[in-house]
């Protein structure tokens, strides 16, 4: 009577690896936007399908904000997507005034594969003078899940603090690792 309950218990445990509790580490400063919310529309050369898709998401965001893109923004908008396996230390300077920028993430136990670290930069400048307005980081780690797959919450979390930016943060969710 046991054993019948070992193979669902098994089943659950390793569906449970792979989705969980998902921390995305924010972290949002700038000032206050002024009342013309209009984003420079720029051409772009050839970027990423990924990066494609990030701005795209982010103009989606900031239209449903009250933003709108025009010839003659008052704002320029950057976006920036990377990737990189969490298992790395980066840092930088020099062996005596070495900084840690990201530490490695340990894996967690049962887990199968390297965590991957993504990470989604929105910046909103004054066009007149280049003051930085607005910057929202978002970023996560994940196992399986792909870049694309987790850009929109990125972008959510990205713009959550426009109208009050908030520092550094974590938001919770539950999703696919």
């Amino acid at each position: 009577m046991g054993l019948r309950w070992v193979v669902p218990l098994a089943a659950i445990m390793l569906i449970s690896a792979c989705t969980g509790p998902i921390e995305t580490r924010v972290s949002s400063s700038g000032v206050a936007l002024s009342s013309d919310r209009t984003i420079l529309n720029e051409q772009h050369g050839n970027h990423s399908d990924i990066l494609v898709q990030a701005r795209s998401l982010t103009l989606q965001q900031l239209d449903s904000r009250g933003f709108s893109l025009a010839p003659n923004g008052a704002h320029k908008l950057d976006v920036t997507v990377s990737e990189r396996p969490a298992n790395l230390l980066v840092t930088t300077g020099t062996e005596q005034g070495k900084a840690v920028l990201t530490s490695p993430k340990p894996k967690k136990p049962l887990q199968s594969c390297v965590d991957s670290e993504f990470n989604l930069v929105v910046r909103l400048t004054r066009v007149a003078d280049g003051t930085e307005l607005y910057r929202g980081r978002a970023s996560e780690y994940h196992c399986k899940a792909s870049l694309a797959d987790v850009l929109p919450f990125l972008v959510n979390a990205a713009l959550a603090d426009l109208s009050s930016p908030k520092g550094e943060h974590i938001i919770k969710r539950r999703g696919f690792d």
